[in-house]
């Protein structure tokens, strides 16, 4: 997830420079393959990332009345797979949430510093 993160805004405009030069970019060569398994839980993320709320302390975990209405909304009815998105999904999000406050806190030491 971090490099998604970290280059994912720039893939397009990243491999665009790569091909005209002919040659892999750093940060951008290092780019994780996703399973093709994983992929419904990463766009379900995504999905749910846009409901996301933001207050005074930053981003705040996705709310669980989200997920459910995102589950609900595309059929996914079976308990078990309820659950494995549920887990997928927090686990993502913790990762995001953790890496947004980790971005943050440098950037105040930056401005700090600066």
């Amino acid at each position: 997830m971090e490099w998604q993160l970290k280059w994912g805004g720039y893939q397009a405009k990243l491999e665009g420079v790569a091909k005209r030069i002919g040659k892999e970019l750093g940060g951008f060569s290092k780019r994780p393959d996703m399973f093709k398994d994983c992929e419904p839980y990463w766009n379900a993320f995504m999905q749910l990332c846009l409901t996301r709320e933001i207050n005074e302390a930053g981003a705040c975990p996705i709310k669980v009345s989200e997920i459910n209405s995102w589950l609900d909304l595309h059929g996914v009815s079976d308990t078990d797979r309820r659950i494995t998105y549920y887990e997928a999904i927090t686990a993502l999000d913790v990762s995001w949430i953790s890496y947004q406050r980790k971005e943050l806190r440098e950037q105040k030491e930056l401005s700090k510093n600066g």
